[in-house]
């Protein structure tokens, strides 16, 4: 893979690691819709006790095939990232997270580490041939934002060139 597709990956963690969670958070749960009240205490404040253990928040709107395709498709990429940073030594990957994750600079990382910058710049440039061996064959998600009824979704949709576009 080349090295701007792996700093993308690197870059997007954050965000498809974020994505993620907010859609397992979300996401309908299987008895949502056929509640049934009989073991529940009846009179005032039930439902809200039911709802309270149960129910999920509706800010994300309704969900729909294209959603769970991005779904599993960040899915996919976050633990093929994750994956691929297991691969590394502890240096490579402390240097990695800080510089991609955590928005460092290299002179900031070698003053946190107390080490040159030519040693982090050494780690660094290690550790992104080795993710590119690691990261050969993924697909770097091309998706972009589509507005919606006043809420943002992202889709995207497989062409014959294994390119993501949108629908």
């Amino acid at each position: 893979m080349r090295r701007e597709n792996v700093t993308e990956l690197l870059k997007n963690y954050r965000s498809y690691k974020y994505a993620i969670n907010r859609y397992d958070r979300h996401k309908p749960g299987a008895a949502a819709g056929v509640a049934s009240y009989d073991a529940m205490p009846s009179g005032s404040g039930a439902s809200e006790y039911f709802f309270d253990l149960n129910a999920r928040m509706a800010d994300m709107g309704t969900t729909n095939n294209a959603d769970y395709k991005d779904y599993l498709e960040y899915k996919r990429v976050v633990q093929d990232i994750e994956g691929g940073l297991d691969e590394l030594t502890d240096e490579e990957q402390s240097v990695v997270r800080l510089k991609w994750m955590e928005d460092m600079s290299l002179r900031d990382i070698a003053k946190r580490k107390q080490y040159s910058v030519e040693t982090v710049k050494r780690n660094h440039k290690r550790a992104l041939e080795k993710l590119g061996i690691c990261y050969r064959f993924i697909k770097v998600p091309q998706i972009e934002p589509v507005t919606l009824r006043g809420s943002e979704h992202y889709h995207h949709q497989e062409n014959p060139n294994n390119r993501l576009t949108l629908l």
